[in-house]
């Protein structure tokens, strides 16, 4: 009798296992079908918005990773699928932050006749060396390429309980465009700083929120997303 009651309790606790892995791969892939064909966020709608942070905090609530801010699993190259407001009620966040583009390229905007189309955002961290890259991609009238590297040093915030946060520090950036050289500032002058605080982790997806009040869902480079090549 006492194998027979250990056995089925072996059994149960499995069976327990799969459900919660069963209902994470089903929050996941809601939330990428959430951020499907809305260009990172920009052209989301107020109600798919409102939408999009449901199911971001559903699989917040159930992050499997402790303390994502001194993980491994964080370093590693990322693609960003969307990123929006953390609060359904933030009726500011673009102006403050610049939207999707960020405020560097959304100030070259402007300047080139709104001729800038975003052709994907990656973040590359690497938190043994403590670096952090975001990378813009983007084409000017439909036929430059140029990227913006927006480079920086990464760590994670010294406070008690379990790493979430990580402190972020700009030190430079890189404009290229077509054949022209690299342009490289050293943005020391201005000392621009932040924070980012990572909510769910996984070996393919992470969610962030930041210190202006976006929330970012990124999966990592190389994984498959219906919407991560779209303009």
């Amino acid at each position: 009798m006492m194998l027979q009651i250990s056995f089925t309790s072996h059994k149960v606790i499995c069976r327990s296992n799969a459900s919660a892995n069963t209902k994470v791969n089903v929050l996941k892939t809601d939330l990428k079908r959430a951020v499907a064909n809305t260009r990172r966020g920009k052209t989301a709608s107020i109600e798919q918005q409102k939408d999009i942070l449901q199911c971001v905090e559903q699989l917040e609530a159930v992050n499997p990773t402790r303390s994502p801010a001194t993980s491994s699993l964080l370093s590693g190259k990322w693609s960003l699928l969307y990123t929006g407001p953390g609060k359904s009620d933030d009726r500011t966040w673009e102006k403050r932050t610049g939207g999707v583009e960020g405020p560097v390229l959304a100030a070259l905007r402007p300047l080139s006749a709104n001729a800038i189309s975003s052709r994907g955002i990656t973040q590359i961290i690497d938190v043994e060396k403590g670096t952090v890259q975001n990378i813009a991609d983007f084409k000017i009238a439909n036929s430059l390429n140029g990227s913006l590297n927006v480079e920086g040093t990464v760590a994670p915030t010294m406070a008690p309980g379990e790493a979430v946060r990580v402190d972020v520090k700009f030190t430079a950036f890189c404009l290229k465009i077509g054949a022209l050289p690299q342009l490289k500032v050293p943005l020391g002058w201005s000392n621009p700083t932040g924070w980012v605080d990572t909510t769910y982790l996984d070996e393919d997806t992470r969610i962030g929120r930041g210190d202006k009040g976006s929330v970012f869902v990124t999966t990592r480079k190389g994984v498959r997303a219906d919407n991560e090549s779209e303009a």
